[in-house]
């Protein structure tokens, strides 16, 4: 099921420009938060009107749309297997073009750079695009997983001239933290749903960096829990990254449980 044609957030530039001209000369951070107070003001009335309207059905009606738009805002699986047509059919050329559309990265030359730079970003994206939304819902609820799509709307994709970079600086600090949650709970899921020791070795060694280490150790736990040799090659015809959507699979589903336990256990 793919609903990624629903979340289109070609409107948000538009609002971006429109509250930064109503405030400008304005410090970043009062814009900053004048661009958030509006999600920020709308998820409040939620919880604040319905919370307990018809025991609660009510805000789970609007509460599961407003989850669905926040992934994204592109589709993960349908990101992925497009690339993996592109490897069964060795056409090289379309492979790169996808990597840069897809997952906004600029391959090396070479068709094995260009599979580590896949399998690197599938990781790195399974975070941003859905995993990050989903464990921020288990602590934030719903103003977790707007803040944390918004955050990455105001940042904005590379090259992008029209990014206010400022504010991409300060919504880039505060995602960074937020990440450093996410990750360190997503990489522990992978020696759930993969090999164990192997992940957990890699996982003690990054779990007290920094937020700058974030892409490394999903990266590494990630290919600990495939059990990949980083000195070898990899396999040219997308075993690997079929391996890891199964490993994200295992790992997603593992997550839904927890927060199915988290929302119906805990009072």
């Amino acid at each position: 099921f793919d609903c990624s044609h629903l979340r289109q957030w070609r409107w948000f530039p538009r609002y971006q420009k429109l509250i930064t001209q109503k405030m400008f000369g304005q410090t970043s951070n009062i814009l900053f938060a004048a661009l958030l107070a509006p999600f920020m003001i709308g998820i409040f009335c939620i919880y604040f009107f319905f919370n307990d309207a018809l025991f609660g059905f009510i805000k789970l009606f609007l509460s599961v749309p407003i989850i669905l738009y926040c992934f994204g805002p592109r589709n993960l699986w349908a990101d992925i297997f497009g690339c993996l047509i592109n490897i069964e059919n060795n056409d090289a050329i379309a492979l790169r073009e996808a990597l840069k559309v897809s997952f906004d990265v600029v391959p090396a030359n070479g068709p094995q750079l260009m599979h580590k730079e896949l399998v690197n970003n599938i990781f790195i994206q399974a975070n941003r695009r859905v995993f990050a939304v989903m464990i921020w819902f288990g602590v934030l609820g719903l103003f977790g997983v707007v803040l944390y799509r918004v955050l990455s709307l105001l940042i904005g994709h590379p090259g992008d001239e029209n990014v206010d970079q400022p504010i991409a600086n300060l919504a880039r600090r505060i995602e960074g933290y937020m990440d450093w949650v996410s990750v360190r709970v997503f990489s522990f899921l992978f020696a759930l749903g993969g090999h164990f020791s192997q992940v957990f070795t890699a996982w003690r060694s990054y779990v007290g960096r920094g937020v700058e280490a974030n892409d490394a150790m999903l990266v590494d736990c990630g290919v600990a829990a495939l059990s990949l040799d980083a000195n070898k090659e990899l396999p040219m015809n997308g075993a690997v990254e079929k391996e890891e959507v199964a490993l994200l699979d295992r790992s997603f589903g593992i997550m839904l449980v927890l927060l199915a336990l988290l929302v119906f256990w805990i009072p």
